[in-house]
């Protein structure tokens, strides 16, 4: 699929069929995660993959938007390292980047996924405690987000996104 296309046509996909995603290709979204920018090439991120029904259960139990999670094959819960220790001296904060590093890996998963027929959908609802408790997170790292992963089911596609025209979002040379 043409990268454009693949930006284009991507959706959140909360309905899946019931059907494993083979663990040779979650390694490969992984390592498309991986090839994401990060800041001074820190790489904070770190993944952790489950395809633990209880555990999936329990995310969604203790969350507004993540009702769907147990139905999709797999969860990827996308961790950023936060070490004091690796400050930036030139950063006004800790880890500045850690963040939009995380999320610049997790897009790179979300358009590798398709490229294999698969749906993703970007939970940002997490509970810091229960991922922690679930799948015993060091204190170094922070949960920063769940990919859910699957094979779209086709009867219950969603319909087309609708974004802000450009004129309202694209600004040359000033606001």
């Amino acid at each position: 699929m043409d990268i454009i296309d693949a930006i284009m046509s991507r959706q959140s996909i909360r309905h899946y069929l019931d059907k494993d995603v083979d663990d040779d290709i979650i390694k490969e979204l992984i390592k498309a995660g991986c090839q994401a920018p990060s800041a001074h090439n820190r790489q904070p991120w770190a993944f952790i993959v489950t395809k633990n029904k209880d555990k999936m259960n329990e995310i969604a139990v203790n969350s507004t938007y993540a009702k769907f999670l147990p139905t999709a094959s797999a969860a990827i819960i996308v961790c950023s390292h936060f070490d004091p220790l690796q400050q930036i001296p030139a950063l006004p904060s800790p880890n500045l980047h850690s963040s939009q590093d995380v999320a610049a890996a997790a897009e790179n998963i979300l358009m590798a996924a398709l490229d294999y027929g698969l749906g993703t959908c970007w939970i940002g609802d997490i509970n810091d405690a229960l991922l922690r408790r679930l799948f015993d997170i060091p204190d170094d790292y922070r949960p920063m987000l769940i990919i859910a992963v699957g094979y779209p089911d086709p009867m219950h596609m969603p319909p087309k996104r609708k974004r802000r025209p450009l004129d309202e979002v694209l600004h040359w040379n000033k606001w």
